[in-house]
């Protein structure tokens, strides 16, 4: 009688494949339409708005970026 060796195997380890994350999928907005209602969407007047965005290069942001870019600037230390 023969007999077979058998050999356990470790399951394989689960990999998940690498997949790059996605561009940005938020909305860029025009900064003046962001301008106009920032009010309402930051609760900032538009003089902060443009004081916040003076060095913004783009003429498009996201609204995350604008938030962003307000709470710098509202929190920046005046010397």
């Amino acid at each position: 009688m023969t007999t077979k060796a058998t050999t356990k195997t470790a399951p394989a380890a689960k990999t998940t494949p690498a997949v790059e994350p996605p561009a940005s999928t938020e909305s860029e907005f025009y900064i003046h339409e962001l301008q106009e209602h920032s009010r309402t969407l930051f609760g900032v007047q538009p003089e902060v708005f443009n004081g916040a965005l003076l060095h913004y290069k783009s003429n498009k942001i996201t609204k995350t970026e604008a938030k962003r870019l307000i709470r710098a600037f509202l929190t920046k230390e005046v010397k």
